[in-house]
C-alpha cells in the first residue's frame, strides 16, 4: 500500500512540474484492489492533447533583451494538438503567463512538409476566435515569420503553407492572456500530423509581440513534445486514488 502512494505522489509531481496551466485529459474511475482494499483509480477515456512546446530562433546579434525574451516564451508559449475524429484536429495556442502585461502571440505559420516530399497532411484550415479579446484573419501566401531564413533547413522557399495574423490592434487582439486562446482546425488525419511533428516534416512558427520589460518581440519554432504528455499518460493507469465509499 506505500509503494502504492509513493508511486502516486511521484507522479503527480511530475504532471505538477511538466503540465502547463492549460492542459486538461478526460477519465472516468474503475475499481482496484490494493492489499485487499478496494481503491478507485482514474483511466483515460479520450486521447490526451498532444501538448507542443516553443523554442526562440536564435542570431548571432542576438541582445540579452532578445535571450530574455526567447526564455520567456519557452516557459510559457504551447499549443495542443487535440483529435476532432477521424479526419479532422485542431490546434489551441496558449499563452500562460500569469502576469499582469504578458505579452502576445499575434503570428502564427505552418511550414507543412518541410522537405518538399509532397507528403502536406494539412489542409483546409478554419479558424477559431471564439475566445474574448482575440482576433485572428489569414494571412497571405508570400507571409513568412521573422527570423525564419535562420532556421535549417531554412522556412521553405521564404514562405509559408498557411498562416494566420491577429488584426489592429495587432497586440491587443492576440493571445496575451492566461484565459484567452487562438484555435484552428485542419482536415487531417490526427496520428498523421503527430508523425510529422515527431519528424520535422511539420513545423510550427509564433511570433510574439510586446515584451513587458523591453517592447521587443521575437519568433519562436516548435521544439520536441513537451514532457507533459509522458507524464499524463503515465498518470492515466494510476491518479486520483481515493478509498472507494461504501
Amino acid at each position: 500500500m506505500k509503494k502504492v502512494i509513493g508511486l502516486f505522489i511521484v507522479l503527480l509531481l511530475l504532471v505538477s512540474v511538466a503540465v502547463p496551466a492549460e492542459a486538461s485529459f478526460i477519465y472516468d474511475t474503475k475499481p482496484i484492489i490494493v492489499d485487499g482494499k478496494e481503491l478507485e483509480v482514474a483511466v483515460l477515456v479520450a486521447p490526451l492533447p498532444y501538448t507542443i512546446g516553443f523554442s526562440g530562433i536564435g542570431s548571432e546579434e542576438d541582445t540579452q533583451d532578445d535571450m530574455d525574451n526567447q526564455s520567456w516564451g519557452k516557459l510559457y508559449i504551447f499549443a495542443e494538438l487535440s483529435k476532432v475524429d477521424d479526419q479532422n484536429v485542431y490546434f489551441k495556442f496558449i499563452n500562460t503567463d500569469p502576469s499582469l502585461s504578458p505579452s502576445s502571440i499575434t503570428e502564427v505559420y505552418f511550414d507543412d512538409d518541410v522537405f518538399e516530399a509532397g507528403a502536406n497532411v494539412l489542409s483546409g484550415p478554419l479558424l477559431d476566435n471564439s475566445s474574448a479579446g482575440v482576433d485572428f484573419d489569414f494571412g497571405g501566401s508570400n507571409s513568412k515569420p521573422p527570423r525564419g531564413t535562420n532556421l535549417v533547413p531554412q522556412w521553405k522557399k521564404d514562405q509559408t503553407d498557411f498562416s494566420a495574423l491577429s488584426t489592429a490592434p495587432t497586440s491587443g487582439n492576440g493571445v496575451n492572456s492566461i484565459s484567452e486562446y487562438f484555435g484552428i482546425t485542419f482536415a487531417g488525419d490526427y496520428d498523421s500530423v503527430v508523425s510529422a511533428l515527431d519528424n520535422d516534416t511539420l513545423r510550427i512558427a509564433l511570433h510574439v509581440q510586446s515584451f513587458p520589460d523591453n517592447e521587443g518581440s521575437m519568433t519562436f519554432i516548435n521544439n520536441a513534445p513537451e514532457p507533459a504528455t509522458l507524464a499524463m499518460l503515465a498518470l492515466g493507469s494510476l491518479c486520483l486514488m481515493r478509498r472507494r465509499k461504501k
